[in-house]
C-alpha cells in the first residue's frame, strides 16, 4: 500500500471465537419469539418476521445470558445504547452440538454518513446467519458497557427463494447480469417505515470510486439461501437500524451472483450507508460472507470484477488511478471532518473507517482486482455511441483511449506556441489541433485547409471547430475573431464589438450553417442558424466557464466551469457535474456522448468525469505529464483505431505521442 495510505483497523485483540464485525450488516438473523417486544411492535410481512428482546438494562464484560427461541430462527442482531463500539460473543446449539463463540462487534462508522435524515446515532451488531433450526443460544458481553441490549431475530417465513432461474436484469449488454430487488424479493414498503424516509434516495454528482466490503457472515450459505440473507440485511438494516434501505449499493455472493442493493437505479450515483463520512460519491459493493481467513472464491471474485468495472466505467473512472476527497467525519471514522483524503478508486472499508472490513484476504485481492477491471474495460467492445477519445496536451502530445486510433503529435516538435484545440475528422481517423497563434497540425485523413499562424492576430486563438463534411473548420479568438478555412463559413463575430469577458470556445450547429461562442462569464454570441437558449452572463459563477458543447440536435448546449459546474441550456440534460468534489486539476473541456444522454470532463491532469451512460476507456490520471492537458474530442462507435502495442500493466492504456 502507497505511504500516503493508512492501513486502518483497530488493534485486534485475542478472542476466544471466531470474529465477525458487524456494523452494517455482518450477517442475518434469528426469529425470537418472546415476550415483550423492543423499539415498533413484531412486523409481520410475507418474508421476514421479527421479534425483539431486551437482554439486559445495562451489561459489561463478564455478562453472560442462555436464550431460548421458541420457533426455528435463521438470523441473530443485536443493539445497545452507551458505548459506540463494542462486542458481543454468541454461539447456538444446533442438533445438539454448541457452535464455538462468534465475536460480533457493532461499528457505528458503517452506515449513513452523519449529515443523512437517516442517520440514528444507534449501535448494531449484525444481522449473523446462524443457519436453520435453532432454539438455543448463549450471550455475553466481552466488550464495552452496553446500556439496553436488545437481542433481535428474524426468521424468514417464506420458503428459501431460488435464484439460479432468474433471468438477472441487464440494462444494456455491457452490465453485468443482476438480480434486481424485486428478484430478490425486497418489500419496498420498508423504504417508508420512519416518518424521515421519503422513500426516494438521494444522488451524489455522480460515482468517483467503489468500496469493497464485506458481510462478515458464513461462507457456507447454499445458493438458495443468499437472498434470504439479503432480505435479512435489508429488514435489519431498516427496522433494527433506522435506515431507510439497505446499506450496500450492491452485493455478491459466493457463486458469483450480483444483487441490486439500495433502491434509486443502478446505473445512478446513489447514496449508499455503507461507509460513514465516505458514502456519497462512493458505490458499496459487499461480498456476503466474512474473508479475514478465507480466500475470495473465484465467481465471487468475477462478480466483483464484473459489477465494479461496469459501474466505474459508467462514470468515467479510472480504476488504477489515486483520487482526493474529503472526509465526512464520523465516529469510528480514520479521518476527521474535512479532512484531505487520497484514496485509490477502488478501495476497501478499512481505507476509511477503523474497521477489519472487507477481511485480510479480501483486501489483499484489491491490488488485482484494480488491473483486472481495467481490462474489463478495456476488454468489453461495448461502448454504446461512442467508442473512445482523445485528449491533447499543451505541447501536442496526443492520448488516444478505446478505439480512438493514434495518428501522430506534436510532442516532439519544438512550438512557436502552445497547442489549445483539438477536432476529430468525420471519419475518427484524424484530427486537427490549433495553437494560440492559429497554427494547424493535421494529422491521419485530416486536410490542412489553412491557418494564421503568418497573420498578425489581434488576440490569441483558444478554439476551433470543424465543418459537418470535415472539408472546413473555424478558428476562434479570446475577443471573438473568427476565421473561417475551407468550406466553414462566416457568419460572424464579436471581433468588433467590447466584451465584459474574453471568448473562452465555440461550438458549430449541425448542419455547419452557424455557430456559437462562450465567454468566460458564460455570455453566449450565436450566429447563422444558431439558438439563442441561455446563457450565465448576468449569473456570478464560482468558478470561470472554460469551454462548451452543443447537442446533437444543434437545440441545446452545455458549459463547464473549471470546478467542473455544469449548465445546461435548450435540450442539454443535466446528468451530473463534479462541482462539488475535489478536483487535482481545473476542468479543461466537456464532450457530448453522442448517444445524447450524458458527457465528460476532463481536467487538467486528465481525470476524467463521466455523467450518465457514458463509458471510461481510460486517462492519464497515473501519468506525470509535462504539459497540461488542454482538450479533448470524443469518437465515433466502432470505428476502429490503427493497431497499437498493449500497455504495460496496471495502468490505463494511453498512446501517447512524442
Amino acid at each position: 500500500m502507497p505511504g500516503s495510505f493508512r492501513d486502518g483497523g483497530r488493534a485486534r485483540q485475542p478472542t476466544r471465537g471466531r470474529r465477525l464485525r458487524a456494523g452494517i450488516l455482518s450477517a442475518t438473523l434469528v426469529t425470537l419469539l418472546a415476550a415483550g417486544t423492543v423499539g415498533s411492535p413484531a412486523r409481520r410481512t410475507a418474508a421476514i418476521e421479527d421479534h425483539g428482546r431486551r437482554l439486559a438494562a445495562g451489561a459489561a464484560p463478564g455478562w453472560q445470558l442462555p436464550v431460548h427461541v421458541a420457533s426455528p430462527a435463521e438470523l441473530v442482531g443485536f443493539r445497545w445504547a452507551g458505548a459506540t463500539e463494542g462486542a458481543v460473543e454468541m454461539r447456538v446449539r444446533h442438533q445438539g452440538q454448541w457452535s464455538s463463540w462468534l465475536r460480533v462487534e457493532g461499528n457505528p462508522s458503517e452506515g449513513p454518513d452523519r449529515t443523512s435524515p437517516e442517520f440514528r446515532g444507534r449501535t448494531a451488531a449484525g444481522p449473523v446467519w446462524v443457519g436453520s433450526d435453532v432454539h438455543d443460544l448463549e450471550v455475553r458481553v466481552v466488550e464495552g458497557r452496553l446500556s439496553r441490549l436488545e437481542l433481535h431475530a428474524l426468521h424468514t417465513k417464506s420458503p428459501t427463494r431460488s435464484v439460479g432461474g432468474i433471468a438477472a436484469a441487464s440494462a444494456e449488454p455491457s452490465q453485468p447480469a443482476i438480480i434486481t430487488r424485486s428478484q430478490w424479493g425486497a418489500d419496498e414498503g420498508w423504504r417508508n417505515s420512519y416518518s424521515y424516509c421519503s422513500g426516494e434516495p438521494s444522488y451524489a454528482p455522480g460515482v468517483r470510486y467503489a468500496v469493497v466490503h464485506h458481510t462478515d457472515n458464513v461462507n457456507d450459505y447454499g445458493p438458495n439461501q443468499a437472498a434470504a440473507l439479503i432480505q435479512g440485511m435489508y429488514y435489519f438494516h431498516t427496522h433494527v437500524n433506522g435506515w431507510c434501505d439497505i446499506g450496500y449499493n450492491f452485493l455478491v455472493d459466493r457463486f458469483g451472483r450480483v444483487y441490486e442493493g439500495r433502491y434509486g437505479g443502478m446505473d445512478k450515483a446513489v447514496v449508499g450507508a455503507h461507509a460513514g463520512g465516505f458514502n456519497t460519491g462512493s458505490t458499496g459493493v459487499a461480498l456476503i460472507g466474512t474473508f479475514m481467513n478465507d480466500r475470495v472464491p473465484a465467481d465471487m471474485y468475477g462478480g466483483l470484477r464484473d459489477v465494479v468495472a461496469w459501474k466505474l466505467a459508467l462514470h468515467g473512472v479510472n480504476p488504477t488511478a489515486q483520487i482526493t476527497t474529503t472526509a465526512g467525519g464520523f465516529s469510528g471514522s480514520q479521518w476527521p471532518a474535512g479532512a484531505t483524503v487520497r484514496l485509490w478508486t477502488i478501495t476497501g472499508h478499512r481505507d476509511l473507517d477503523q474497521t477489519d472490513c472487507p477481511g485480510d484476504l479480501a483486501y489483499a485481492d484489491l491490488v488485482r482486482l484494480r488491473v483486472d477491471v481495467q481490462r474489463a474495460i478495456a476488454a468489453s467492445g461495448v461502448h454504446g455511441a461512442d467508442s473512445g477519445y482523445h485528449l491533447v496536451a499543451s505541447d501536442g502530445g496526443v492520448f488516444a483511449f478505446g478505439t480512438a486510433g493514434y495518428y501522430g503529435s506534436t510532442g516532439a516538435i519544438h512550438l512557436n506556441r502552445p497547442i489549445v484545440g483539438m477536432a476529430e475528422t468525420p471519419s475518427a481517423r484524424g484530427y486537427w489541433m490549433v495553437a494560440s497563434d492559429g497554427g494547424i497540425f493535421a494529422f491521419g485523413d485530416a486536410l490542412f485547409l489553412g491557418s494564421t499562424a503568418s497573420t498578425p492576430l489581434t488576440a490569441p486563438i483558444v478554439g476551433m471547430a470543424r465543418s459537418p463534411t470535415g472539408l472546413g473548420y473555424w478558428l476562434v479568438a479570446s475577443d471573438g475573431g473568427i476565421f473561417a478555412f475551407g468550406d466553414a463559413r462566416f457568419y460572424g463575430s464579436t471581433g468588433a464589438i467590447h466584451l465584459n469577458q474574453p471568448i473562452v470556445g465555440m461550438a458549430a450547429t449541425n448542419d455547419g450553417r452557424g455557430y456559437w461562442l462562450v465567454a468566460r462569464d458564460g455570455g453566449i454570441f450565436a450566429f447563422g442558424d444558431a439558438g439563442f437558449y441561455g446563457s450565465t452572463g448576468a449569473t456570478k459563477l464560482n468558478q470561470p466557464i472554460v469551454a462548451m458543447a452543443a447537442t446533437a440536435s444543434s437545440q441545446g448546449y452545455w458549459f463547464s466551469a473549471a470546478d467542473g459546474g455544469v449548465f445546461t441550456f435548450g435540450d442539454a440534460g443535466f446528468s451530473g457535474s463534479a462541482g462539488g468534489v475535489t478536483l487535482d486539476a481545473p476542468v479543461v473541456a466537456i464532450t457530448p456522448w453522442p448517444g445524447g444522454n450524458g458527457y465528460r470532463l476532463s481536467s487538467a491532469a486528465g481525470v476524467l468525469y463521466g455523467f450518465g451512460p457514458v463509458p471510461f476507456y481510460g486517462s492519464t490520471a497515473h501519468l506525470s505529464l509535462a504539459r497540461p492537458i488542454v482538450a479533448m474530442a470524443a469518437v465515433p462507435g466502432a470505428v476502429p483505431g490503427p493497431s497499437v502495442p498493449p500497455p504495460r500493466l496496471p495502468g490505463p492504456p494511453p498512446v501517447a505521442g512524442g
